[in-house]
């Protein structure tokens, strides 16, 4: 009768080994999966007119790079760039705000999802653009901006927009955690004191204090990936346009 018992638990621990091999292979291909797509994605990363990169300026080579991204995809819109995280992608903008969780930039299926816009942003008219990207265990989309909740890097954080082939730097100065059904993130205001209110409401959440030299606060970007202090949790990151 044990020996029976024995062999049970054997099998039943034999299977769950296998299942959980499994899942992490599985797990481990879509991670590939996503990381080759964007590193294919990567090559046609937008030039800039006005860029303090020489690589990354407007030339013969590069020119159509926003025509081949949009051919791509027609719901491209920018791309952001944070060169010490290692981020850089294509940001698009659908039809809601789910289908890109779940799906690449080519539109396949994806546990990765695409970094994308809020589907109610006006990009050329809106004062705050709101960015949505997946926390990946394995360190891509927006797994890194959960660093602005150290110190260090969120005093030095700064992060680049690439729209139309102008390139648009920006400086972090607002990060916090909220549970995903206590913060309204608004890109939509009634009045300029209403915003005045609305950044003021980012300073006083934020972890840490920074007032950031020669900006108005007049445009903003604000990144939203998940979190994993509690269950719900969202990290919000907050910067500010600081050159035109």
């Amino acid at each position: 009768m044990r020996e029976a018992i024995r062999f049970i638990i054997n099998i039943i621990l034999l299977g769950i080994i296998s299942f959980s091999a499994t899942e992490i292979g599985v797990k481990g291909w879509q991670y590939y999966k996503a990381d080759r797509t964007y590193s294919k994605v990567e090559e046609f990363k937008p030039a800039a007119e006005n860029s303090e990169d020489e690589e990354n300026v407007v030339n013969d080579e590069n020119e159509d790079n926003y025509k081949k991204l949009k051919e791509i995809n027609s719901d491209y819109k920018l791309w952001i760039s944070i060169p010490e995280f290692a981020i850089e992608y294509p940001v698009v903008q659908g039809e809601d705000n789910d289908f890109y969780l779940h799906n690449d930039f080519y539109k396949n299926k994806s546990s990765s999802g695409t970094i994308f816009l809020d589907y109610r942003n006006d990009v050329e008219n809106d004062k705050n653009l709101i960015i949505y990207g997946h926390n990946m265990k394995n360190g891509s989309m927006f797994n890194k901006i959960t660093k602005y909740k150290e110190s260090d890097e969120f005093k030095k954080g700064k992060m680049k927009i690439i729209e139309n082939n102008m390139e648009y730097t920006y400086e972090v100065f607002s990060v916090f955690v909220e549970d995903e059904s206590s913060h309204e993130l608004k890109n939509k205001f009634n009045s300029s004191t209403e915003y005045d209110e609305y950044i003021e409401e980012l300073k006083e959440k934020s972890m840490f204090k920074k007032e950031v030299n020669n900006t108005d606060y007049q445009n903003i970007v604000t990144l939203y990936t998940c979190s994993y202090e509690y269950d719900g949790a969202r990290t919000i990151v907050v910067a500010t346009l600081v050159n035109e």
